[in-house]
């Protein structure tokens, strides 16, 4: 039956003909054409043009930062092979393997085990290094060089570590219950959320509420 030919449906092809007709204006009515200077009020356009004014400035910091992340990956493999199958890559996949056992008491399914390391690496040592930069900071000044190195090890090889941290704060949105074991669970059901992801720009509980509760609001 899905495969059946459909029949000639009037209704159907009146609407389709009512959504491709002009509209008319009503009588007496003029018909004013959307454009810039009438879709938008002043305050709308500063921000629009200060937007662009961010963009200019912030395109080639980010650039070279992202650019920088996928060198490393590549650097890492020796420019063969896929993405992230470099050596740094491969040791971090061999810590995950050897400490699986021991991390499986932290988390309700032996799948989510990587999930402990992470926390280390992402909850742990970023944030110990954005306070190094920050003393560096208040001791020598402002320095690139430092800012740089800083948001590059922060995304990690291929932006592996800011694809982790968005990923890991959407599961932790879609798990009312949280994925670790008991006692843990209380502590750490939105470590991402609430604390990691403050790193990476995630506002507190972004995916939690915004995302989980209205984007999905009807199974969408």
């Amino acid at each position: 039956m899905l495969l059946a030919k459909p029949t000639h449906n009037h209704n159907v092809s009146n609407m389709a003909a009512a959504k491709t007709t002009k509209a008319v204006p009503a009588k007496g009515k003029t018909h004013v054409t959307p454009n810039h200077s009438t879709m938008v009020n002043t305050t709308e356009k500063v921000s629009l043009y200060f937007g662009y004014v961010m963009l200019i400035v912030l395109l080639p910091i980010v650039g070279s930062v992202v650019g920088s992340a996928v060198l490393w990956d590549a650097l890492d493999r020796g420019f063969r092979g896929r993405p992230l199958d470099g050596v740094l890559l491969s040791v971090a996949r061999w810590v995950n393997k050897v400490t699986a056992d021991y991390n499986s008491k932290f988390v309700k399914a032996r799948e989510d085990t990587f999930v402990i390391n992470a926390l280390w690496l992402l909850g742990v040592f970023v944030p110990l290094l954005c306070a190094g930069c920050f003393y560096y900071t208040t001791q020598h000044g402002f320095s690139w060089t430092v800012c740089f190195l800083y948001h590059v090890i922060r995304i990690g090889p291929y932006f592996m570590n800011f694809a982790y941290v968005y990923t890991m704060c959407h599961k932790e949105g879609h798990s009312r219950t949280g994925f670790y074991a008991e006692p843990y669970n209380n502590t750490l059901r939105n470590a991402f959320n609430w604390w990691i992801g403050l790193f990476y720009g995630v506002l507190p509980s972004s995916f939690a509420y915004g995302h989980s509760i209205n984007h999905h609001k009807y199974n969408n």
